[in-house]
């Protein structure tokens, strides 16, 4: 199976390392009734601590992990009084089919607004790519949250893809605008080193129809996946 990169070419499209559905606000208040009301729930002494192997944590602040059902949960806590002042769920996609449940898993964040902007999403982000998962998006994301993807996609393969129907199929890096308005339509990050096809062949990512068609020998510097 064989991608191409980028799909077709025609006007009005956009940009991944762009453009997203940039929608979602929460209020910081919200935020920090979240992250109260979760650590009631979940007690650092009964999870498990992760080493990132990737970017570091600032030394004041502490990462702890569960497993569910395939699903990761990683909670960040503060050293000295155990405070939880992040969160992040790492979940898989059911409406992207059986095969990818192995090999992408889509983030849900929240994090103190104390500790936003301290490289926390680019530790714990990092340390799922690094274990080999591919990330996917949800459909609409927070200024924050696009921040960090497209901070992602400068040292990672960043495309569109289409979920849905318990498949999901790969659109390249342009889309056209009725598809970049389809709740469907989300980013994808995948692990450093790891290609569109390989990752396509494990995960059962299934090509774009635009790939018969003959791509343009040097594409706008736009369009081109970074790496």
């Amino acid at each position: 199976m064989s991608f191409c990169l980028p799909a077709c070419q025609r006007p009005g499209l956009f940009s991944p390392v762009q453009d997203l559905r940039v929608d979602v606000s929460r209020p910081p208040d919200h935020v920090r009734g979240e992250l109260r009301e979760l650590a009631q729930r979940v007690l650092p002494a009964a999870l498990e601590p992760v080493k990132l192997g990737g970017p570091d944590l600032p030394p004041t602040l502490t990462v702890q992990a569960r497993h569910a059902g395939g699903d990761v949960y990683m909670y960040v806590y503060t050293r000295d009084t155990q405070r939880l002042v992040g969160y992040v769920a790492f979940q898989q996609i059911p409406e992207a089919g059986r095969r990818a449940r192995k090999h992408v898993r889509s983030p849900h964040a929240l994090f103190h607004p104390a500790y936003q902007r301290q490289g926390l999403g680019t530790a714990l982000y990092g340390a799922i790519l690094a274990r080999g998962y591919g990330l996917v998006s949800g459909a609409r994301q927070s200024p924050g949250a696009h921040a960090l993807w497209q901070a992602l996609g400068r040292r990672h393969t960043l495309a569109y893809v289409q979920v849905g129907g318990r498949q999901w199929r790969h659109l390249g890096q342009v889309v056209d605008g009725d598809t970049f308005d389809d709740l469907q339509t989300r980013l994808l990050l995948l692990p450093a080193g790891l290609d569109v096809d390989d990752f396509a062949q494990a995960s059962g990512l299934l090509p774009t129809d635009a790939c018969s068609q003959r791509p343009p020998t040097r594409p706008p510097a736009a369009w081109r996946l970074h790496r």
